[in-house]
């Protein structure tokens, strides 16, 4: 065989190698491409479902915070106290049923607020001074300055991401706060 003849068959065996490689990376691309989207789309649909149960969950426990609180709310024994800004009192009701509902039901926190955003109270902290948070609660300013109950998800100071329940605090049809 001549050296021409030679130097042909291996230039047509490596453009058959290449073109094979060429051919195999596309396949490789393609079939990667496939199972990448399948693993996308499979992951949306699961996080979707989740967002949904998510949500679900989410609203149960804003209905029964708010239950929780409508529920304190009817008590004079525990509106009195708060209307007439006598922390003592409030501390008497309020910290019982906070050890009961953390106990019971994994509630963390009671806190009372006043106009514009500051804490009153916080059940079981009574060391806890008066102090305004309405620079980073945005739901406790929206909630004092519309005097309207509101169920949020919200991240606090220490930056704790939480379910948050805010409910006004009447008395007469005057607005003296917050319970959240």
């Amino acid at each position: 065989m001549s050296k021409e003849k030679r130097n042909f068959s291996v230039l047509i065996v490596t453009a058959l190698v290449l073109l094979a490689a060429i051919v195999a990376s596309f396949v490789g691309i393609s079939y990667f491409k496939t199972k990448t989207d399948e693993i996308v789309a499979l992951t949306d649909a699961r996080f979707e479902k989740f967002n949904v149960l998510f949500d679900e969950l989410k609203q149960a426990r804003l209905r029964a915070m708010g239950i929780g609180a409508d529920t304190l709310l009817l008590s004079k024994r525990t509106v009195d106290p708060f209307v007439q800004r006598n922390r003592k009192a409030l501390a008497e009701v309020i910290d019982p049923f906070a050890q009961f509902v953390r106990a019971k039901h994994g509630i963390e926190q009671i806190n009372f607020w006043i106009p514009p955003g500051i804490l009153f109270y916080r059940a079981e902290a009574p060391e806890l001074g008066q102090f305004d948070v309405t620079k980073f609660r945005k739901t406790i300013r929206s909630a004092m300055d519309n005097q309207e109950r509101i169920m949020a998800v919200e991240t606090g100071q220490g930056g704790v991401v939480a379910i948050r329940g805010i409910v006004p605090i009447f008395q007469d049809e005057k607005f003296f706060g917050s319970i959240e």
